[in-house]
């Protein structure tokens, strides 16, 4: 998929997403997923695009992103993976998170009990604000296995 207004792909049910690619968005958000049902990418690669990379904004549903490269996507309020939904299970596993406009990931709203965000081997490098930034009060269970940030530290 590649240079559009919209979304590059919004999705109120079940999706899988494998190998494939999305660019030049300059719409609302590549990948809106919204769903009380399963959505997943599989060998995703988000680049280029002006605005968040992938917004779960509504819906209880699980959203799993594996071996997928979020990257380059600029703007001050571009996120690599946004969630503002307060249910849901999400397995984020061996992913990169590079160079994004804000935060590699953010979470917004604070998960409802039993549900958690769970990241496993992933790498965290160069994005504008946080690698992971879990703002949210609540009872957000986030479990961190195996992974990386990179950090580089400029000096004067």
């Amino acid at each position: 998929l590649k240079n559009f207004s919209g979304y590059g792909i919004t999705s109120n049910g079940r999706l899988r997403l494998q190998d494939v690619e999305i660019t030049g968005c300059g719409g609302t958000a590549a990948w809106a997923a919204a769903a009380s049902d399963a959505q997943s990418g599989t060998r995703i690669y988000i680049h280029d695009n002006t605005v968040p990379a992938i917004v779960q904004s509504s819906g209880s549903g699980i959203i799993s992103l594996l071996d997928s490269v979020i990257e380059s996507n600029t703007g001050a309020s571009s996120d690599g993976l946004s969630i503002a939904s307060s249910g849901g299970y999400n397995l984020i596993f061996g992913c990169v998170f590079y160079n994004n406009g804000r935060d590699g990931i953010r979470v917004t709203a604070g998960q409802q009990i039993g549900n958690m965000l769970s990241i496993q081997n992933c790498i965290f490098e160069g994005n504008v604000g946080y690698g992971i930034n879990q703002s949210a009060s609540g009872s957000t269970s986030l479990i961190l296995l195996s992974f990386e940030i990179m950090l580089t530290i400029i000096i004067l």
